[in-house]
């Protein structure tokens, strides 16, 4: 079986804060690992592993980011797996760190209402 890595969740491009759950598939027939890093900016130049797999994920849990912590702005999400017999198999996709927007508590209105 050849080496698979599915993101369901987030989408590619998703606008994201809080704490993140990436969730999909790293399996393959000769799995070894699998490692998830987050990296700021279109092209990366460090990366920050946020999760690590010594066994195949299938429909579960990837990561968990802590997206609270980073500024706002542009992030790669790379998951690696390494496989016995295919080497590194890997994917990337963008997600954009935003922080949730603030609602404004209405003023109240000068000479509402009072009970008579």
């Amino acid at each position: 079986q050849a080496p698979v890595i599915i993101i369901t969740s987030p989408r590619d491009q998703s606008v994201v804060n809080g704490s993140v759950a990436i969730t999909g598939v790293a399996a393959s027939a000769n799995f070894l690992s699998a490692v998830v890093e987050v990296g700021a900016g279109l092209n990366p130049s460090a990366w920050k592993a946020i999760g690590t797999h010594l066994q195949p994920v299938l429909n579960g849990t990837l990561a968990v980011w802590d997206a609270t912590a980073e500024k706002e702005g542009a992030y790669r999400l790379r998951i690696t797996m390494r496989d016995r017999q295919f080497g590194d198999t890997t994917t990337e996709m963008l997600l954009v760190v935003r922080p949730p927007s603030a609602t404004p508590t209405p003023a109240p209105s000068p000479g509402g209402t009072q009970p008579r």
